[in-house]
């Protein structure tokens, strides 16, 4: 008499190897890691253009998913628009650049203490005193 089909219990290889699809992914993750160590050792900030790194959209994807998305998120628009987010890796950033037409333009990963593109520029802050005071002026 045949055992029964019922009885048959599939066995999953587990391989301790990444699998090809994620090489990319931890490839990217180690070159974080390394440059969190470079952050942390001499405060050098590292940037990975993730335009220039041959990823699948389900490997972007997934990248993003396990860096998540920490406490503090920034929208900017000039030009189209930005959005930057600390991941939950404390100096880890996301940073998203879209055009006018909505399409995305550049993605970097920033490891870093706050993005450049965040900082107020000299002449901005010249041109905001001089509206301050114009502004205190008229009061």
């Amino acid at each position: 008499m045949a055992p029964a089909k019922d009885n048959v219990i599939p066995i999953k290889r587990i391989d301790s190897h990444p699998s090809q699809d994620n090489i990319n992914i931890r490839s990217i993750l180690i070159e974080i890691q390394a440059g969190l160590d470079n952050l942390s050792e001499s405060g050098s900030r590292h940037i990975i253009d993730l335009g220039a790194i041959p990823l699948a959209g389900y490997e972007r994807e997934k990248l993003f998913e396990l860096l998540g998305q920490g406490e503090v998120h920034i929208h900017m628009s000039l030009l189209g628009t930005s959005e930057i987010y600390e991941t939950l890796f404390s100096g880890v950033w996301v940073v998203k650049h879209r055009d006018e037409l909505e399409e995305f333009s550049s993605m970097f990963i920033e490891i870093c203490h706050i993005p450049d593109i965040v900082l107020s520029q000299p002449d901005d802050i010249v041109t905001a005193n001089s509206k301050l005071q114009g502004l205190i002026n008229n009061i």
